[in-house]
């Protein structure tokens, strides 16, 4: 479905193991390398500070603000374009774009995939609406890919994107002598990679985040103790503050650990007949890593269903515990795992400390006052989230609500 009917194969974590897939993978980590993540942290930080304001003004709308913040922090880093508050229309673009991947690539949820032959199939015959599905996803998808890459050519011939971002980089560094098509196709498809890759996954951890502040405010009152102590009551937490704060890092790796954003993570294919722990896999074989089920183990984590970010702790909670496993499944397996990762929890590290450090967040109330508790469910999709739920964003207090305004 992904490949020959959505015609998704761009996307370098379904690629096969040939050289387009090792182009693409090479020029991503060129440029998303981990020692290059500080380079862009200033901009992460300017938006979520944005976040702060736009939480203060309007908290209800809480996930349209997390959504529009992920996506222009995706769109300045990839594309070196900056988005307003009041600009949505990249946002929109990629929205759609993600809901053809997510909807594309769910396992199991196409005939298609396990009797490939039905893709010869023509899209009027009685059941193969998967065929129409995946023309109007393709549309989708090619709108999220070459819109801001269209624009960021322009605006880098105008002068107005940010050089040092990915797209506007690797357009200076063009081969004058080699097919020039060929590359920016290259950059355009990387770009892409980078923005399916990172805007609904990190909207997914933030919004898992809201939700375990609403229903833990013990948890919520311990983080707020040592962002009071670290950091103090009157400026926002920094990247530098990062080392100090283990309480909020073992909070990061617990949002990954408890609900494992893409479960069953990306489908693997097997090349050639192997074998692991006594069972033969043959050619041609699709694996899929249970990542949900390893960060359940009850080996590696004791009462694993329950939010409980000490697991990550050492026993007198002054540093995280080298000795528990890292929730790395949650971000894929070997070769193939997400080359984004540092990234990711870059921008999820500012994002909850500083919301942390200036708000509370509670139980929203009902007409009779009463506190309307989340259900906690997570929908199932390729990429999982929280269904929607109600909750109270409010200032800390009036030395923080004055942060805020200050931004």
């Amino acid at each position: 479905m992904v490949k020959d009917v959505a015609k998704l194969d761009w996307i370098f974590g379904l690629m096969k193991y040939a050289e387009p897939w090792k182009e693409h993978r090479k020029m991503f980590q060129q440029h998303f390398h981990p020692l290059n993540t500080e380079s862009y942290q200033p901009k992460e930080q300017e938006y979520v500070h944005k976040l702060l304001k736009r939480l203060h003004e309007s908290p209800d709308n809480f996930l349209g603000h997390i959504r529009h913040t992920v996506g222009a922090i995706t769109i300045a880093i990839a594309y070196g374009l900056d988005i307003s508050p009041s600009s949505n229309s990249y946002i929109e673009i990629a929205e759609k774009g993600l809901i053809a991947i997510t909807s594309a690539g769910a396992p199991g949820a196409f005939l298609v995939d396990a009797i490939p032959a039905l893709k010869y199939v023509p899209s009027w015959f009685p059941g193969a609406s998967f065929k129409r599905k995946g023309r109007m996803w393709r549309k989708w998808v090619t709108a999220m890919v070459e819109v801001p890459f269209y624009d960021a050519e322009e605006a880098v011939a105008a002068g107005t994107a940010n050089p040092a971002s990915f797209v506007p980089t690797c357009l200076s560094n063009l081969d004058e002598t080699e097919n020039v098509e060929s590359q920016k196709r290259l950059i355009m498809d990387t770009a892409g990679n980078f923005f399916v890759g990172g805007a609904d996954t990190s909207v997914a951890s933030i919004a898992v985040f809201v939700l375990q502040m609403t229903l833990h405010p013990d948890i919520q009152a311990k983080a707020h103790a040592e962002l009071d102590r670290v950091v103090g009551k009157n400026t926002l937490p920094t990247f530098a503050d990062e080392p100090a704060l283990p309480y909020i890092g073992a909070i990061l790796k617990e949002i990954l650990r408890w609900h494992t954003i893409t479960p069953l993570a990306i489908p693997h294919f097997v090349t050639e007949d192997d074998e692991y722990d006594g069972c033969f896999i043959p050619k041609n074989s699709v694996v899929i890593g249970n990542a949900w089920a390893m960060l359940h183990d009850r080996r590696d984590y004791d009462d694993p269903f329950t939010f409980r970010p000490e697991r990550f702790l050492t026993p007198d909670g002054s540093q995280l515990d080298p000795n528990i496993r890292d929730p790395n499944a949650a971000f894929g397996f070997g070769r193939r795992i997400c080359p984004g990762r540092h990234m990711a929890t870059s921008m999820l590290y500012i994002a909850v400390a500083s919301i942390l450090s200036v708000f509370e967040i509670s139980k929203a109330r009902d007409e009779d006052g009463k506190p309307i508790t989340p259900s906690g469910e997570c929908v199932s999709s390729l990429v999982s989230h929280p269904v929607p739920f109600r909750c109270s964003i409010k200032p800390r207090s009036s030395e923080a609500e004055k942060v805020i305004v200050a931004l």
